[in-house]
């Protein structure tokens, strides 16, 4: 990858390297808790993807990058400038602290804007587009967070939206399928995806598309027949004034799953799945209202998968608030309310959880999602006797109730 950058960097003309530009970039959130069992629990209902996170983030995250970009002179195409993007991240629950460290590498990118035509270039490893619900801090579309590598055309204005491709490379470790006492081996796997984004629809509607085929090569030494998955995905975004609203549409198939919200890497058989009968199907809406003496967060979620025909379906459905008062221009006052409620046919269990948070926060500005921040939070949740033991972690084994307190900073910059 600096071999890359170096050579892209060489071979622009010296009189285009007018000005530099280095800006740090990163995000950074830590709790200090307690609890009714001791330590910080976390409360989410079992195979949800996703919590309600206020007061709710038993974890210390960080992650710290060098934002680099050379811009060219008058002889160079307007608009246009090559960046080159480096990030390490670290992550680790509390009470795992020693394990935190910043081993990983989850960006490593150099992108050519404008140099070719009305669009950018980019190769390397980055987060790519990801969107996301704020309130649960939920990754709902994510395609190289966990790549390998990826390379694409971006921001290609075509009529009144932008159009993009993209190319990921996969690498996933895996356990053999013909022999289990023989060593793991290394499954790769390629997505190509399109995006329409930003397509203007009145003067307060905005349209964008998602597709995408993935696809996974046989790999005869560790038993993994040939494989291939699709996902979509529509969402309408609305915004007027201080309210903002999406409206969003999913389907995956098969490969078109992943491994997780923030792992971008296509399911496999060892994980439970059947390729051809795995599905997954979601439809949200998450609004955002900033007013000067309050904002406001809401969210109304259903979702449904299937890993295989034998176990059935899991469906999860979510709503949730969390209004914010301000007290002035610097404290304010946040409660959030979250209710998920699960159904699993293959362990047949069914059940929700309930929390509630009320937080004290002190923010730079009146937004319901301003960073930096400091918050004194006390939480509480309830769940259904179908799910004791499920939820909380070891601190609330036996319960179906639990409450924690605490200090939590968070940050991006």
């Amino acid at each position: 990858m600096i071999i890359i950058l170096l050579l892209l960097f060489l071979l622009l003309p010296l009189p285009l390297r007018a000005e530099t530009q280095t800006q740090f970039i990163g995000y950074f959130r830590t709790t200090l808790d307690t609890s009714e069992g001791g330590g910080m629990p976390g409360f989410g209902a079992p195979g949800a993807p996703a919590k309600y996170r206020l007061g709710n983030e038993p974890d210390t995250v960080f992650e710290a990058g060098v934002d680099h970009r050379f811009t060219p002179g008058t002889n160079a195409p307007a608009g246009s400038y090559l960046q080159g993007v480096f990030m390490l991240n670290g992550y680790a629950p509390v009470g795992g602290s020693n394990t935190l460290n910043g081993a990983g590498l989850v960006q490593a990118y150099v992108k050519m804007a404008r140099y070719f035509g009305d669009f950018d270039v980019w190769l390397g490893r980055r987060y790519y587009q990801r969107q996301a619900i704020d309130i649960n801090d939920y990754f709902w579309l994510n395609t190289a967070q966990g790549a390998h590598v990826g390379a694409g055309l971006e921001d290609w204005k075509l009529g009144s939206g932008s159009l993009d491709f993209a190319v990921m490379n996969y690498e996933d470790t895996a356990p053999s399928q013909k022999d289990p006492a023989a060593a793991n081996g290394t499954l790769h796997s390629r997505l190509f995806e399109l995006r329409y984004r930003d397509i203007a629809w009145g003067e307060q509607w905005k349209l964008s598309s998602f597709l995408s085929h993935t696809e996974r090569p046989w790999n005869q030494d560790i038993g993994y027949e040939r494989a291939t998955g699709q996902a979509g995905a529509l969402w309408l975004d609305y915004q007027k004034e201080a309210l903002r609203n999406r409206l969003a549409l999913i389907y995956r198939q098969g490969l078109g799953m992943t491994q997780g919200q923030t792992d971008a890497r296509p399911i496999r058989e060892t994980q439970g799945y059947t390729i051809d009968e795995a599905r997954l199907m979601e439809a949200h809406s998450s609004l955002q209202w900033d007013a000067p003496e309050m904002s406001l967060m809401f969210l109304l979620l259903t979702h449904q998968e299937r890993r295989n025909a034998d176990d059935g379906d899991l469906s999860w459905n979510s709503i949730g608030a969390r209004p914010v008062f301000f007290l002035n221009q610097f404290h304010s006052i946040a409660l959030e309310v979250g209710h998920d409620q699960v159904k699993n046919e293959a362990n047949d269990t069914e059940g929700s959880v309930t929390k509630e948070t009320i937080a004290w926060q002190l923010m730079k500005e009146k937004s319901a999602g301003a960073r930096p921040v400091i918050r004194l939070f006390v939480t509480q949740a309830q769940w259904s006797e179908d799910l004791k033991g499920s939820v909380g972690g070891s601190y609330f084994q036996d319960n179906r109730a639990g409450w924690s307190a605490g200090l939590q900073t968070e940050v991006w910059w």
